[in-house]
């Protein structure tokens, strides 16, 4: 459960890849594995455990709506319409079979979204310096006791 304080502070937008994609500042990678030390494995921990959620969902709404098999074949704009009107569907389908629940966190925090420190839009232009301060803004964040989960100490041995 998120122990920090929740603000209405703006937190920045990224995508999380791996290892094969560029390291952008709306497009978060893992650490390379040859030299990690305790936080650069923790900022990996916690990327690959969101990449997993994010798989873990498509994997579910791809089960229940074949459309999702192989591309779309439609403009961008009918796409967006047909993930979000699955995601609907599917959540409305999972409250009637009752076995959806909100986050632990949520009804105390009215869903508000934890603040980043430093959590701003990014601007347009996409340097490497940017991606790497705000990748190492996350590991930060994740290091510090609102951005952190007690798995997070487990995995890489600390108290």
């Amino acid at each position: 459960m998120f122990a920090g304080r929740y603000t209405s502070r703006a937190v920045s937008y990224y995508l999380i890849g791996d290892e094969a994609l560029p390291l952008l500042p709306y497009l978060m990678r893992p650490f390379p594995k040859r030299v990690l030390n305790n936080e650069k494995r923790m900022l990996n921990f916690r990327f690959s455990r969101g990449r997993k959620s994010v798989e873990c969902a498509f994997g579910m709404l791809t089960f229940k709506f074949r459309v999702f098999d192989g591309p779309i074949a439609c403009n961008e704009y009918c796409a967006e319409a047909i993930v979000k009107t699955a995601c609907v569907l599917h959540n409305f389908a999972r409250f009637l079979e009752e076995s959806f629940q909100e986050p632990s966190n949520f009804a105390e925090t009215n869903g508000a979204v934890p603040a980043m420190p430093g959590g701003s839009r990014l601007e347009n232009t996409p340097t490497q310096s940017q991606a790497i301060r705000m990748r190492n803004r996350l590991g930060n964040y994740f290091l510090r006791q609102e951005g952190s989960i007690d798995i997070q100490w487990k995995y890489v041995g600390l108290p």
